[in-house]
């Protein structure tokens, strides 16, 4: 896929997760050096529905991952992209963060947070 060397594996839901999903299979374009997926089509009823591609990879923090994402719904000719562009791995984030509180206040959130961006400004 895009002159990398990939493996494509064809996904296909079986038993209790074919009665929980709407997507009958999907292709995955899985990239060789990196073992990211760089592409993905999605189908539903037996149709191409989404594909989704990713794009931009860099490593970061000694892991390679893709910087920007697209979806692609083919049934709505929507579009969805995500970009990220910084990102950070093996980050320690206190257990206080993943609190009702921080859904609940404000500044509490925030001082977090502004900890958060510091670290990733470095």
């Amino acid at each position: 896929y895009d002159s990398r060397p990939t493996w494509v594996i064809e996904i296909t839901p079986a038993g209790d997760r074919a009665a929980k999903t709407e997507y009958t299979k999907i292709v995955s374009w899985i990239d060789k050096e990196y073992y990211i997926t760089l592409k993905e089509d999605l189908y539903r009823r037996g149709k191409l529905h989404k594909q989704r591609t990713q794009s931009g990879i860099k490593q970061i923090d000694g892991i390679f991952v893709p910087t920007k994402v697209v979806m692609n719904n083919l049934s709505t000719s929507r579009n969805s992209q995500m970009d990220r562009p910084s990102v950070r791995h093996n980050t320690d984030i206190p257990d206080e963060f993943f609190s009702q509180r921080v859904l609940t206040d404000f500044s509490f959130k925030e001082r977090y947070l502004a900890r958060f961006r510091a670290e990733l400004s470095k």
